[in-house]
């Protein structure tokens, strides 16, 4: 995902140009997309990648979290502004959903044309029409199953501006939100390392895939953005070898 300005003006961030570009996200950017593709085509050409498959597949899997804190970075910064009462929770999610949902939902009905008519592949069924289709458990449909990373992120932005807006509503400060992300990052894995205890759930397959166990994915980066907005010093100081 990538961040609405709102429509006031905006002073250019430290190391980013007028226009809100920073080199080096691009790069990395760049090398997630080249990552992802690499891991994909691995698993359909294993004899030209041979022995390179897996660590492709490794690379594929680095590349998806990037893309996961470059998108809680960039949106995390509208996500702030909610948190300080400065937009509207329904305005952030109406911007996401404009951004999001047509592409999904066209390419969700071009696979479900796929499916029935050249393909013979599990069909979807509802639970992909709210991003529920690895909700709480894992993505075992062989239907779109890229479709879960998606379902991560809508979730994540969904129940996040509901909670800045909590915060704004309890004019909670700045300290308090990073502390409630702070949270979040410690009880994201810890999450997950339950559920793969008790219910033997393999981590690949399902705990990795399932959405309300890998929102702290996307705190990094609102958390990066809290840094910029809060702590501008040190931020510059972390990012200057990403951003110069």
């Amino acid at each position: 995902g990538s961040s609405c300005e709102t429509s006031r003006s905006v002073k250019p961030r430290a190391g980013l140009s007028p226009r809100g570009h920073a080199f080096g996200l691009d790069v990395l950017r760049a090398a997630a997309v080249s990552c992802v593709l690499l891991a994909h085509g691995a698993l359909f050409y294993t004899d030209a990648f041979h022995g390179a498959r897996y660590p492709l597949i490794v690379a594929g899997t680095l590349g998806v979290e990037i893309f996961f804190a470059l998108s809680g970075f960039l949106v995390g910064r509208q996500l702030l502004l909610v948190a300080a009462g400065e937009a509207s929770a329904w305005r952030f999610v109406q911007r996401r959903w404009w951004r999001t949902l047509p592409n999904y939902f066209l390419f969700l009905a071009i696979n479900a044309a796929l499916v029935a008519w050249v393909v013979t592949r599990q069909g979807p069924d509802a639970r992909f029409l709210v991003f529920a289709q690895a909700l709480a458990w894992p993505a075992t449909s062989a239907f779109f199953p890229e479709s879960w990373s998606l379902a991560v992120e809508e979730w994540f932005y969904g129940l996040a501006a509901l909670a800045f807006a909590w915060a704004a509503a309890r004019r909670a400060s700045p300290r308090a939100v990073m502390a409630g992300l702070g949270l979040l990052l410690i009880a994201g894995p810890l999450a997950r390392l339950v559920a793969q205890e008790l219910a033997a759930i393999p981590m690949d397959a399902g705990v990795r895939k399932i959405s309300l166990l890998r929102l702290d994915a996307l705190a990094f980066g609102v958390a990066a953005a809290w840094l910029e907005r809060h702590a501008a010093a040190r931020f510059a100081a972390l990012a200057r070898p990403v951003v110069a």
